[in-house]
C-alpha cells in the first residue's frame, strides 16, 4: 500500500497509547490489514464503552467481566498495551465481585481509551487522504445498495465489505467524497439506521449519482482465477456446512482438507501444512476460537492466514476474533464473491491463475431456464436455496442431507432441551439455522435462530415454551423432502453379503480418512442395494451420521453392521426369495 509518492501512508503516523510497528509485526507488515483492523478496533471498543457503562449502572459485574475481557484481547492484539493492562485489571476486579474499585477504576480506564479511539480517528483520517487510490467520478450504485442492504439486517461483514469497496476509489466531486466520509462516520457509530432511514435514490442523489443512473468507476469486478497449487482446509462441524463449501470451492481447483472439530483440525494440521484455512465459529468441545489459539502455539503455524467463517453480527465479535489470532472473516452462507476477494488476498500471488470473468459465476447457473427446473416445495425459497448452494445438483443433494437429519437432530435438541444443557442446545440450533437458510427455509432458520438467542441467554423458560413448535416445524419438512431423500426398498437391487461389507468397509475407511467424497459414494452405493430387515434401521441412522459428518459414530455403526451381515447364511442374496 502505496501513497502518491511511492511511500506508506503510515509514514510519520504516530498514535498514543498504541505500538503502530508492533501491531505491524502481529500482521507480517501487512498495513491494508492493520488499517482495517484499527478502524474495527477503535469502532468495536466504542460500542463497548457503552456496555460496560450499562452493566455497572446495573450492577452486572459477570457481563462487565466478560465486556472487558474483549477490550482486553483486542487491545492487546493491536499493541494499545496501556488500554489491555487497565482493562485486565478491571476484569480481575469484576471476576471478585469488587464493585467499588471497578467503579473507581472505571473513570480512568473509559478516558484513556476514548482518547485512544479520537487519536486512532485522526491518524485513520491522515492515513485515508494519504493513499493512493484509483480516481472515479461518482461511488457505484451497486455499492450503495449492498452497504443499505447490508445495514438494514444489520449484517457487519457485509457493511464492512461495501464500505471498503465504496472507499478503494478516490472520487471526482465532492458530493461523492462527502456521502463517504458520512457513510463511514455511521459505521464507525453503528448508527446503521441512519444509512438505511435513506432510500436507494436518496443515497445516489448525495452521491451526485442521477436515481438509477450508472457510474464510471476505475474499481474492477474481482476476477476469477484458479489456484491449482493451493493447499485448504476447511474446518466446520456441520456436515451440510462442509459439502455447500466444497462444492462451491471446487471450480477454484484448490486441494481441499475437511475437518469436522477443532481436535480433527489440529491432527490434521501436524500431518500437513496449508496456505489458508477457512475455521467455522461455533462448534461443540472446541470452538473456532480456541482451535486458532491451540494452533497458533504449533510449529509452522504461526502465519497459516485464517478466515473466520461466521455468522456472528454481535458486537466485538471481530476484535474476538482477531485476539484468538484469526486474520479475517467472511459471513455464512458463502459468497463467493466475497470468498474470491479473501482467497485473492490471502493466498501467496504465485499460487493464483488469472481467469477472464466469464457470465455468470463458476457452478452457479441463475438462469430463468434454471429456475423453472427447481422444485417447488412449501416453506423453501428453492432461488434462496440455489444462490447458497451454487448449482442445482448440489441443492438437491443438500435437500436430501436435509431430510436425513431431521428425526436425529429432533430427538437431539429435546433431549438437550431435557437434560438443561442449554450452551449445547444454542450449538445445536445454530448449526440447524445456518443449515435451513442453505436450503432457503428462510422462516424456519429464523424459528432456530431464535432458539438459539434463547441457549445463549440460559432463557430455559423460553426454549420449553417454544422448542416445540419450532420442532413441529421442523418435522414437518420430512414428508416434503422425501422424494430427495429416501429411495423406495422395492426399487433397490438385490445384493450379496460380500457385496454389502465390501461397501461398508469402503465407508468406514473413507471416514477413517475423513474422504468425504469417497464416503459419499460409498453411501450412494449402499442406498442402492437392499438391507437385511436387521440393519435397515441401523441404515436409517447411518445415512443420518453421514450427512451430519459423525466419524466416530460412523465407523462404529458400520462395524456392527458388517457384524450382523456376516452372522447371515453364507451366499445369501438379500431382496431374492
Amino acid at each position: 500500500m502505496e501513497n502518491g509518492n511511492g511511500e506508506s501512508p503510515l509514514k510519520g503516523i504516530a498514535i498514543e497509547g498504541l505500538d503502530i510497528n508492533g501491531a505491524l509485526k502481529r500482521f507480517s507488515g501487512d498495513e491494508e490489514v492493520f488499517i482495517e483492523v484499527l478502524r474495527s478496533y477503535a469502532a468495536g471498543t466504542r460500542g463497548l464503552l457503552e456496555t460496560l457503562k450499562d452493566c455497572l449502572v446495573g450492577e452486572r459485574l459477570a457481563d462487565y467481566a466478560i465486556a472487558v475481557h474483549g477490550v482486553k484481547g483486542s487491545s492487546y492484539g493491536v499493541c494499545a498495551r496501556e488500554v489491555g493492562s487497565l482493562a485486565e485489571a478491571l476484569e480481575r476486579e469484576a471476576k471478585a465481585g469488587d464493585l467499588g474499585a471497578g467503579r473507581a477504576g472505571h473513570e480512568a480506564f473509559a478516558k484513556t481509551t476514548e482518547n485512544l479511539i479520537r487519536a486512532i480517528g485522526a491518524a485513520l483520517t491522515r492515513i485515508e487522504a494519504a493513499i493512493d487510490r484509483p480516481k472515479a467520478k461518482a461511488p457505484d450504485p451497486e455499492l450503495l445498495r449492498q452497504l443499505r442492504e447490508a445495514a438494514l439486517s444489520f449484517d457487519m461483514d457485509r457493511v464492512d465489505a461495501a464500505m471498503a469497496g465504496l472507499e478503494a476509489l478516490r472520487y471526482e466531486s465532492e458530493s461523492a467524497r462527502e456521502l463517504t466520509a458520512w457513510l463511514r462516520e455511521q459505521v464507525d457509530n453503528m448508527a446503521f439506521e441512519e444509512i438505511f432511514n435513506l432510500s436507494l435514490p436518496e443515497l445516489q442523489a448525495r452521491a451526485g449519482l442521477a436515481a438509477g443512473g450508472r457510474t464510471e468507476t476505475n474499481q474492477p469486478a474481482v476476477p476469477h482465477f484458479t489456484a491449482p497449487g493451493a493447499e485448504i482446509l476447511i474446518v466446520d462441524d456441520n456436515g451440510t456446512n462442509l459439502k455447500a463449501a466444497l462444492g462451491l470451492l471446487k471450480p477454484l481447483k484448490m486441494r481441499l482438507d475437511t475437518a469436522a472439530s477443532g481436535k480433527e483440525a489440529l491432527r490434521r494440521l501436524r500431518e500437513k501444512q496449508y496456505h489458508l484455512i477457512f475455521m467455522d465459529h461455533l462448534m461443540p468441545v472446541m470452538d473456532g476460537l480456541e482451535t486458532t489459539e491451540r494452533l497458533r502455539q504449533m510449529e509452522g503455524c504461526q502465519d497459516i492466514p485464517i478466515i473466520a467463517l461466521t455468522a456472528d453480527e454481535a458486537l466485538g465479535a471481530k476484535e474476538k476474533f482477531l485476539a484468538a489470532g484469526m486474520n479475517d472473516f467472511a459471513a455464512k452462507p458463502i459468497d463467493m464473491e466475497e470468498i474470491r476477494a479473501k482467497l485473492r488476498r490471502w493466498l501467496p500471488g504465485e499460487l493464483i491463475r488469472e481467469q477472464a470473468p466469464r457470465d455468470e459465476p463458476d457452478g452457479l447457473s441463475d438462469s430463468p431456464e434454471i429456475r423453472a427446473d427447481l422444485p417447488v416445495i412449501e416453506g423453501i425459497d428453492s432461488g434462496d436455496g440455489l444462490r447458497c448452494s451454487g448449482t442445482r445438483e448440489l441443492f438437491i443433494s443438500l435437500l436430501g442431507d436435509f431430510y436425513k437429519l431431521i428425526d436425529l437432530k429432533s430427538a437431539k435438541v429435546e433431549g438437550l432441551l431435557a437434560e438443561g444443557l442449554l450452551r449445547d442446545l444454542a450449538i445445536e440450533t445454530h448449526a440447524l439455522k445456518n443449515t435451513a437458510r442453505m436450503i432457503g427455509a428462510g422462516e424456519l432458520s429464523e424459528a432456530f435462530g431464535r432458539l438459539e438467542a434463547y441457549g445463549n441467554e440460559g432463557d430455559r423458560e423460553a426454549l420449553e415454551r417454544e422448542t416445540p413448535e419450532v420442532l413441529r416445524q421442523y418435522r414437518a419438512f420430512k414428508p416434503r423432502l422425501a422424494p430427495f431423500g429416501e429411495t423406495a426398498e422395492g426399487e433397490k437391487r438385490a445384493a450379496s453379503n460380500e457385496e454389502l461389507i465390501s461397501l461398508l468397509r469402503r465407508l468406514r475407511l473413507a471416514m477413517e480418512m475423513f474422504d468425504l467424497d469417497g464416503a459419499d459414494d460409498a453411501l450412494e452405493r449402499l442406498e442402492e442395494l437392499r438391507m437385511p430387515e436387521e440393519c435397515r434401521e441401523d441404515m436409517e441412522i447411518l445415512r443420518a451420521q453421514v450427512a451430519d459428518v459423525a466419524m466416530e459414530e460412523i465407523v462404529e455403526l458400520a462395524g456392527a453392521m458388517m457384524k450382523k451381515i456376516e452372522r447371515a447364511a453364507d451366499g445369501r442374496i438379500y431382496g431374492e426369495e
